[in-house]
């Protein structure tokens, strides 16, 4: 085989090849992006979580109050 026709053996793979960097490139930018969905989303978990634990004590000083004054 002479180096031509190595080389037009090569165009192909160096096409596919092409191909898959940019198809990896894309993957790339959609993980980031669910990367940051998913920063997004624990963020309001912990805010939603602390607000239970606030209405949670919220709830229980009142039950106390409410044992110790009586009912309202």
């Amino acid at each position: 085989m002479s180096d031509i026709d190595d080389s037009r053996g090569l165009d192909p793979l160096r096409q596919r090849i092409v191909m898959f960097e940019i198809e990896n490139g894309k993957i790339k930018a959609e993980n980031l992006e669910l990367k940051a969905e998913n920063d997004n989303l624990k963020a309001r978990i912990a805010k939603l979580e602390d607000k239970q634990t606030q209405n949670e004590l919220i709830i229980n000083l009142l039950s106390v109050l409410q044992k110790l004054l009586g009912p309202l």
